[in-house]
Order: structure tokens, then sequence, then C-alpha cells
């Protein structure tokens, strides 16, 4: 192994926004998660509220319709059975942990199912899939983030690559870029998703947007990362070497 190792500036960035500045982060901190299923974010939300500490979980796309489900603020239609097997114990573990932590859960209060379909009230909602958060929800979304010091987001508010439904997902995107531009808050974008919506939706930029990908998500959700890890040691033994 070659000795001393050290983080390029590009990776020391991704280190100190994702892991090191986050424990001193201007408060309340807000993470927003979405994405396709509980599951698939299981290890971030947990981490959201045991690792970082958030004081509130915006969640939108398919990751929000199990947790809106255990609430028992979805349609009958929404039968238990049409959702994948173990998701709604995730989501009611994930609601158990927050309300036992005090870290307010905000949830879609509308949605679209599909390109072209009208946003439904989420207590009419019938389905177990997410085209996109509707616009009542984008409103809220954008209240709550009002509300930040900082904020970080990690996963689109539904199939936003699908044209007619990127409206939610590219909305977030602006305006976590308008709460940095206008208030300076430090805004935080994770995953290849995210990182793309910033892209393609335009306006001000976030704070820091990730280009780590999976990495950058699974630092953010409290993984070990082997390559960092290594830079750790390294900087500790060049530390010895500099005290002897």
């Amino acid at each position: 192994m070659l000795s001393p190792s050290l983080a390029g500036v590009l990776m020391g960035e991704e280190l100190r926004w994702l892991r090191d500045d986050l424990p001193s982060a201007a408060r309340p901190l807000v993470g927003v998660v979405g994405g396709a299923s509980v599951k698939s974010k299981r290890k971030l939300l947990s981490a959201m509220i045991d690792l970082h500490g958030v004081d509130e979980v915006v969640v939108g796309g398919g990751v929000a319709l199990p947790l809106l489900k255990a609430k028992g603020l979805l349609a009958d239609g929404a039968s238990e059975d049409a959702f994948a097997a173990g998701e709604l114990d995730l989501a009611r573990a994930f609601l158990n942990d927050a309300t036992a932590a005090g870290v307010k859960v905000t949830l879609p209060v509308d949605l679209i199912e599909a390109a072209g379909a009208p946003a439904v009230a989420a207590g009419a909602y019938a389905s177990a899939a997410c085209g996109d958060v509707g616009p009542d929800t984008a409103t809220l979304f954008e209240a709550r983030l009002a509300t930040a010091g900082t904020a970080v987001w990690n996963g689109p508010m539904g199939r936003y690559e699908e044209e007619g439904l990127e409206a939610g997902t590219y909305g977030l995107a602006r305006a976590l870029g308008r709460l940095t531009q206008e208030s300076g808050v430090a805004t935080i974008v994770a995953g290849a998703d995210s990182a793309t919506a910033v892209s393609r939706a335009g306006g001000p930029a976030p704070s820091f947007v990730s280009t780590g990908g999976g990495a950058a998500v699974a630092c953010l959700s409290g993984e070990v990362l082997a390559g960092a890890e290594s830079l750790d040691d390294a900087d500790e033994e060049v530390a010895a070497e500099e005290r002897v």
C-alpha cells in the first residue's frame, strides 16, 4: 500500500459535505428521501434518525406509499397485498423510530399515478405505485424546506425520467437551489438520480451536488467506505510521523 495515501480535492469535498460537517450542520436539519421503495432506502432512513439526528424527514416517491399505508392515510383500494413483502413492516419500524426520537415525518398529501392522470388526494389514492407527487405536496414540501437550516436530499419524487412525471422532482431541485441563493441555507444533494434532476431542472444551484452516485448514498447511510477508511488511516500515520 502506498503511504501516505491522500484524498484528491473532489473526494475531500464529498467526505466533508456528506460525513464530516453534518454533525455540526445548522439546524433545523431536514432530510428529504425519495426513490422507489422503503427497502432500497432502509439504511438511509435509519441513518437520518440514528446517525445524523435530523429534525425532520420529508418523504416522497414510492418510499412514501408504505408509510402512508402504515399510517392509514391511503384509500382502502391500496391493499396491503399490493406492497412488496416486508415494505409495510419496514415502514412501521421507521415511523416508530421517528416517533421515539421526536423526528417529524412529512408525507405527500396528493399523488399522481401516471402521466396525464390527475393528482389525487392521499386519502383517495388507491394505488401502491407513485408516478409523481401532486402540486399540493410540492407546495407542502417547499414550505417544510423553508424552515431548514440545512437540507439533505436523496431520491426522486417519482418516475421523473418519464415525460409528464418530472414536475415534483424538478420542482424540489429548484426549491433547494432557491433556498441556498435567497436564504444561504446549506443544501446537499446525493445520488445519481437527484444529481441528474438538478442538472435537468435548471435554476439556482444547491450548495453541493455529489458526483459520487451510490457511494455517496452509502456514505450518507453510515456505511464504511473502504477507500475513505484507508485514507483516514493514512492521515493518522502521517500525523504520527510528524510528531516523531
